[in-house]
């Protein structure tokens, strides 16, 4: 039926208003059922805070670089990882009639709601039918995610502790051999090294000094051996004039006392001369013995001279390849000493690092149970946080009414009943010259003309 107005709709409602009336009732009853029977949801809310890591790297260098809030960043597929929700899942037993671990851990990933708060907080909700498992959910699910966290940064920090150990043992080894070789390096150039040539230099002058001394005892002492050996000559000339002249007395002392007494004055005067040639002969003899044994003693000085001279020279010789030899092992010295400072550099830097990390590893142990902080823990809710039954029943109410509105509308335009000559004349198409009112309708307007009059 084209050309329905509102006041035809309205009023095909109005006379169909009984069973209107009945089907929104019953409508509104099986609306009112249904959000009744609706199974009540609780919502269970946990506040956590990610604290930054003290003290600041200024003071101690830390080994792990990512600090607790930023890990916020990627917050919900750490904290929705399918280990965690299967620890839940087998810690709570959550949902034991779905089959398969898989499905459990889907449905109550359905049941999170996760939201990031500014930096350093995020905040938990959990949807369930049971209050207790919604807050136990909740409180355990970060509690997991924060030990996860808190093992993940000490296993990082204990790596970097250990990694310094193996290089830092293997310096070890090599500074031990460098400080062998530089050990064995100075005893081969015993005498040889830097440190000794301000002594080796010392030495040669002094052995300079000594030569000079010698040369000056060597010729002392040859002019008194030539001196000596002139005086022997001298000694012996003269010794030999006595001996003859002993020899020729006493001839002529024997000659004479053939010929003559013992008290011949000639015998007397030969026995005299003779005992005076004697005298003066054992006294040259004595001189000469005495300048044998003066020349014995300087002939041993000079040789003594002679081999000091020599040692002076081996010994001079010998601190002269020593001076000339230092710079040569000053600077073969000098690039082990060089690879063994690089070395001893290297390995104190090690150690340091070392003694950082595991400062830094200590740190994290006593920081761990301070990393996530609980801002208000989940407690468990007293009221369902759905369903909404007040508005559920008013939007059952609602939806009854509009449901029986456009019932009332399609039963209306589907109707074609001539209710009027409007109707009469629309259908047939011709003119309505008169309309005959229904009794009942006549009677009614009789009775509200009597009522106004």
């Amino acid at each position: 039926m084209d050309g329905v107005k509102l006041k035809d709709v309205l009023r095909g409602m109005w006379l169909r208003r009984w069973l209107l009336a009945a089907l929104a009732v019953g409508l509104s009853l099986a609306g009112l059922a249904v959000v009744a029977g609706l199974p009540a949801q609780y919502r269970a809310t946990v506040v956590i805070a990610a604290r930054a890591q003290h003290p600041s790297g200024d003071i101690v260098l830390p080994t792990v670089s990512t600090q607790p809030e930023d890990r916020l960043k990627t917050l919900e597929p750490e904290l929705l990882a399918a280990p965690l929700l299967r620890q839940v899942v087998t810690d709570l037993n959550f949902a034991p009639g779905l089959h398969g671990m898989d499905a459990r851990q889907a449905q109550l990933r359905s049941q999170l709601d996760l939201k990031v708060d500014g930096d350093n907080v995020f905040t938990l909700t959990v949807t369930a039918r049971d209050p207790k498992l919604a807050a136990a959910i909740a409180n355990r699910l970060p509690q997991l995610y924060a030990d996860e966290v808190k093992q993940d940064r000490l296993a990082q920090a204990s790596r970097a502790a250990a990694v310094f150990a193996p290089e830092i043992k293997a310096l070890r080894a090599t500074l031990a051999r460098q400080e062998a070789g530089i050990a064995q390096f100075k005893a081969d150039h015993l005498g040889d090294l830097p440190e000794q040539l301000d002594g080796n230099l010392r030495g040669l002058d002094r052995m300079t000094l000594l030569g000079e001394r010698d040369v000056e005892a060597l010729m002392d002492a040859e002019r008194r051996r030539a001196a000596l050996l002139e005086d022997g000559h001298d000694d012996a000339t003269a010794l030999g004039r006595l001996r003859r002249r002993h020899e020729e007395l006493d001839k002529e002392l024997t000659d004479a006392r053939s010929q003559w007494t013992d008290d011949h004055p000639e015998v007397q005067r030969l026995r005299r001369d003779l005992a005076m040639t004697d005298a003066e002969l054992r006294s040259a003899e004595a001189r000469q013995g005495q300048g044998a044994h003066e020349l014995h003693a300087v002939e041993s000085e000079i040789g003594k001279l002679h081999a000091d001279q020599a040692a002076l020279a081996h010994e001079t010789e010998n601190f002269r390849r020593r001076v000339a030899a230092t710079p040569a092992v000053a600077e073969d010295l000098a690039a082990l000493v060089r690879d063994r400072d690089a070395a001893q550099t290297k390995y104190q830097a090690l150690v340091g690092r070392q003694v950082e990390a595991e400062l830094a590893l200590d740190l994290e142990k006593r920081q761990a149970p301070d990393l996530f902080r609980v801002v208000a823990p989940a407690t468990v809710p007293t009221r369902p946080a759905k369903p909404d039954r007040a508005t559920g029943y008013l939007l059952a109410v609602l939806v009854a009414l509009v449901a029986t509105a456009l019932v009332g509308t399609a039963l209306e335009i589907s109707d074609d009943t001539v209710r009027d000559g409007r109707d009469a004349a629309t259908r047939l198409g011709v003119p309505v010259l008169a309309v005959v009112p229904s009794f009942a309708e006549a009677r009614g307007q009789a009775v509200r003309r009597a009522d106004r009059r």
